[in-house]
This record gives C-alpha cells, structure tokens and sequence, in this order.
C-alpha cells in the first residue's frame, strides 16, 4: 500500500506532506482544486517522463517521494534487479530546473524502464481518459495476459521473438548481399580464373621484359662481345699482349727509379684486371644464344600479363597479383555468405517453430483466461446495475508474429438485452464505459499482487443508485488492497476509511494546493457540500451523517 506521498515544487504544490490508511481512501475537492495534480505526481513514481513545465519554481527541483508498505512476494524481483528490498521502500523522482529528471528506489539510482517494472507492481493509477485505450489492441492484450498470468509465458516467447527479429534481418540482409553478390559471380569468376591461369608470379613482369630485351639484341650482342674479347686477348695484337709488352719493359727498370716501380705495379693490376674481364666477357659471350622460340614464348606471356592489366586498369604486374588476392578473397566471402545465409534461414525457420508453439499455448491460454475475465467482468457489471449487460472477449489468430504472439483481442459489449453486441469503445456510453472500466479493473486487481489502486474519477458519467454500488464495489475490493478514489460523487465518498480534501490557497499571494485530512463533521461537511452545494442545509448534512453512517 501507499503509506506515505512527500511532493515538493510540482505544479500548486509548494510541499506536501501526506499519509494514507490502508482500505478504502476517499480524495475530493472542487473542480480546479488541483485532483489532478496528485495523480499527476504519482504517475512521476511510476515511470512517466515530465519536463520543467511541472516546476512551481523554475530554479528548484521537484521532488515527489512515495513510500510503500509491500510484501515479502516483491523480494525476488528487488534481488534480481540488485535492489535493496525494504518492508516499506521509498521510490522517488527529481525533475532539475535544466530539466534532467532521476529515479531512485531506496535510495539507488535506477532507470526509468526498472522504475516502471518496479513501481507498475507497486501502483495502478487508472484515469479517466483511460477508458480510450481499450481501442488499443495492444491494451486489450495485457489486459488479457493479466488475467490469464501469462507472464512466464510471454517472457519465454519474447526471449524468442527478439532473436527471431534480429535473425531475420540478417538473414534479409545476407539474401540481399548473396543476390547482389549473384549478379557478379559468373564474371568475377571468370576474371579470377584468368589470373589464376596466368599464375603470375612476384617479380615475374621485370624479369620477362629482362629477358625480352635480352632475345631481342641477342645477336648483336653476341657479336659485340666476340670483337672486344678479340681485341683483349684473341686478335694478333691485341691490348693485353700490348700492355705485357710494356710491363716487360717497365720490369727491367723499375728498380732505378721509385716512380718506375710504382706504375710498373698498376700495370701489372690492370694488366690481370683485362685478363679477368676478357674471361668474363667471352664467358657471357658463349651464353648469348639467339632462341627465338624463348623469344616468342616471352613475348606471348608478356601480352597476356599487359593484356590483363589494362583490362583490370592497373600499372605492374604486382597490381595483378593484388587483384587477383582481391578476387579470391571476394569469391571466398561470397561462399561464406551464402553458407551463412543458409545457417541463418535454418535458425529463422527454428526460431519460427518454437515461437508458433510458445503462440499455441499463448492462445489457448488467452481463451481460458478471457472465458474467466469476461464472467468475473459480468459479475461485476450487474452489481453496477446492469443485469442485463453481455460483456465477452474473443481471441482471434493472425498470420503475423508480434511481440505479444500472433493473436487479436477483441471486447464486444451490449448494456441492453435483445441488442448485438458490438465492439466495447463502440457499443458503450460514457456513464456504461465508466462502470465497464471499473469492473476491468476490479476484476483484474483480484487477481494481481498489487498493493494499490487509484481510481481518478472513474465515477463520471453515474449517479444514485449506480454510484452507490460502484462506491460498494470499491469498498469491497479495499478489502484486499489498498483502494484511492478521487471522486465527485457523495455516495462513493461516504464509503471511505479516510477521507482527504484538496483545497487551493493563498500563498503570498501566490495560489497554492494542500491536501486536508478530514474527520468527524468535517467529513460531514464535506459530504454534505457534494450533495447541495455551498449553501448547507440541515437536510443535506442529515443526509451526509446517512451516508456516512452505511
């Protein structure tokens, strides 16, 4: 239950300070005074964004604070969010003045999506204008869901649907890249075959146009080595025997003169020095041989290799090897994809199967628990005087996986005997859609672990007698939970355990809003001005002091 409400700078509010009983709790107040604005913050505690539109003072923080007295059944999900589990847990929201809001759970710091897991099992605020929502497919589904505690269920299927979608996109992705990919194959094949087939080699280009170069001058070359060996060594007169001569010379008189000796020396040097080179020169000589068969056999490769890179616009034939690598490693990835793409249409097709068993008992369950939630509903509307009411929920199957399984919940609603019944949001009135509302949620918080409801006007659209019931089924359903009401009506007023006024004041002349703890005749007073007006009469407050002695 909600034990204790702190709001601070939130809207009228300058601060407030408030304690609730448990059972049945009974909020009033004229219009404007600010009933709305007590809903408003404790939506904050349930994970609702707000902005600095809601500061009363645009340079001080909001701050609203509820305390709950909760059971030992909500430990289990305070551990498995790390939270420190408290009998009585304060949950609380800070809006700053730049407009940054922060959620805290006894006093850690959390997000707003575990504050609304936590808080949404805490506290149902159900407002006037929800009565629109049971248009929402989605809504009508948890509701259902609610009823038929399907909530393992539903975790076990959406574990499922999540990696279902992320799979699938995927695997679209992987077919998308296998189709594009498909377009290029055969030729990028074929261009990788032919590189493949050249088998060039690293080097490979400069040492053919080497050789080419090599076959082409081959003669001339030949015969220019020939007549320079000849010249050195093998011609009649030829430079070394010449240079020998000399040395011979030199040789008988170097010893008279230092300078004679030392040229003698080089002599000699170049003298061995020709006869080296004349060795090697007639070495490669008998080397050069004209192979014009070689000669075609290079040329060839060397057109090819050039053919190549202009097809495959580059310089070298070490941009052909690159490409080729480039190829293969394209070709290679292709064969993954497709690989890939096949595991992934396996795990999809897997993923599938599971979800449409998890949907199969999703269904079944759904049409167990609307046969159940529809009678209790029934129930419930005839004890707000509609005996003849016919309220039921059907359970229909599509084609399309969702992230609540596959199935459609439709409410049909007739108030009158002998009438179809059609759509709910269609069929009923505001003061029929008002009691089918509160018997929805009647019926659903007998069945849930929540601590707290708040009905914020639900009771608009009824009068006399009606109200008098719904105000007998809200105190009955007080009698498992915490049950506030934020009512206009005295009949449903004169049922509470405790009773509270919002009232706007003057602040410094500045209009504030206070919540007032009303007892013994104030109670009556109040009462008695729901019924008449601000004129009190005797009658009136006779006819407060009746209701509120029921």
């Amino acid at each position: 239950m909600l034990k204790r409400l702190h709001i601070r700078n939130y809207a009228l509010i300058r601060e407030l300070d408030m304690e609730f009983r448990p059972g049945f709790n009974i909020i009033t107040g004229e219009t404007g005074a600010g009933k709305s604005i007590l809903v408003g913050a404790l939506s904050l505690l349930t994970g609702k964004r707000a902005d600095t539109s809601v500061l009363r003072n645009s340079e001080e923080k909001c701050v609203v604070e509820g305390t709950f007295v909760i059971g030992p059944e909500f430990e289990l999900i305070f551990r498995e969010l790390d939270l420190d589990f408290e009998k009585e847990s304060v949950i609380r929201r800070e809006i700053a003045a730049n407009g940054k809001s922060r959620a805290f759970i006894n006093d850690t710091p959390v997000t707003l999506d575990t504050l609304k897991l936590v808080a949404g099992r805490f506290i149902d605020i159900h407002s006037q204008h929800e009565v629109f929502a049971l248009a929402d497919p989605v809504f009508r589904l948890q509701i259902t869901d609610a009823f038929a505690q399907n909530s393992a269920l539903l975790d076990e299927y959406r574990a499922l649907f999540t990696e279902y979608t992320f799979m699938k996109k995927e695997w679209e992705r992987s077919l998308d890249t296998a189709e594009s990919a498909a377009r290029e194959l055969d030729y990028n094949r074929f261009l990788y075959r032919e590189l493949e087939e050249l088998d060039l080699k690293p080097g490979e280009q400069a040492s053919l146009e080497q050789e080419q170069e090599w076959q082409t001058h081959a003669l001339e070359t030949g015969a220019a080595l020939t007549a320079c060996t000849a010249a050195l060594s093998d011609a009649d007169e030829n430079v070394i025997a010449l240079l020998q001569s000399i040395r011979a010379q030199l040789q008988k008189i170097a010893r008279r003169h230092p300078g004679i000796e030392t040229q003698f020396e080089r002599l000699n040097s170049l003298v061995i020095d020709l006869k080296d080179v004349s060795v090697e020169l007639a070495s490669i000589a008998g080397e050069v041989q004209f192979d014009p068969e070689r000669l075609q056999t290079v040329e060839d490769r060397l057109s090819a290799l050039y053919t190549l890179m202009k097809k495959h616009g580059v310089l070298s034939g070490e941009d052909l090897i690159v490409r080729r690598e480039e190829l293969s490693d394209w070709l290679e990835n292709v064969s993954r994809a497709e690989e890939n793409s096949g595991e992934l249409g396996r795990r999809v097709r897997e993923l599938e199967a599971a979800m449409e068993t998890c949907c199969v008992q999703l269904h079944e369950s759904r049409i167990k628990g609307t046969e159940l939630f529809s009678g209790l509903v029934k129930e419930r509307l005839q004890q707000l005087a509609m005996p003849d009411a016919e309220f039921s929920g059907e359970v229909q199957s599509t084609d399309t996986f969702t992230m609540y399984g596959k199935d459609e919940i439709r409410y049909v609603f007739t108030a009158n005997r002998g009438h179809a019944a059609l759509e709910l949001h269609k069929a009923a009135s505001g003061g029929e859609m008002s009691r089918v509302m509160l018997a929805i949620k009647s019926a659903m918080a007998e069945i849930s672990a929540l601590p707290a409801i708040v009905f914020d006007e639900i009771d608009t659209g009824i009068s006399g007698r009606v109200a008098d019931m719904a105000g007998d089924l809200m105190k009955n359903l007080s009698a498992g939970i915490q049950v506030i009401a934020i009512t206009h009506l005295p009949q449903i007023a004169g049922k509470g355990n405790a009773h509270y006024r919002v009232e706007k004041f003057l602040e410094n002349d500045v209009t504030s809003t206070r919540l007032v703890t009303l007892k013994g005749e104030e109670r009556v007073r109040e009462v008695a001005a729901m019924l008449s007006g601000e004129n009190l009469t005797e009658a009136a407050l006779e006819n407060a002091r009746i209701l509120l002695g029921k």
